[in-house]
């Protein structure tokens, strides 16, 4: 029986357009605006998490847009700050993502 082509589930689709613009969304600058890279390092050292709007989302959320940002782009620092730190209890991290990063991230927390 031939394979027939099924759309990509909600669910995933919203999180594949939140990690295509993750920064806009988690640090409301867009990655491509000029000093963008200053600002977000300014968010994290000076903003608490929590008045971060993606640190609202459940851990299962979270995680599944860990996933997701991990296989459509690289997970740099910023990305691991906010989809890591709010839900430390337990996290399972993907292979791609640099463990050295992940587990920093984790002990600030």
């Amino acid at each position: 029986m031939p394979k027939t082509k099924c759309a990509l589930p909600l669910r995933k689709l919203c999180l594949m357009r939140i990690s295509v613009k993750f920064e806009l969304i988690g640090y409301g600058m867009e990655r491509t605006d000029k000093g963008c890279k200053k600002f977000i390092e300014n968010v994290i050292k000076n903003v608490d998490l929590s008045e971060l709007p993606l640190s609202y989302l459940p851990a299962s959320v979270l995680y599944d847009l860990l996933e997701v940002t991990s296989k459509e782009r690289t997970c740099a620092h910023h990305i691991l700050h906010l989809l890591l730190q709010p839900h430390l209890r337990r996290c399972k991290i993907p292979p791609k993502i640099d463990t050295g990063t992940a587990f920093q991230s984790w002990e600030t927390r």
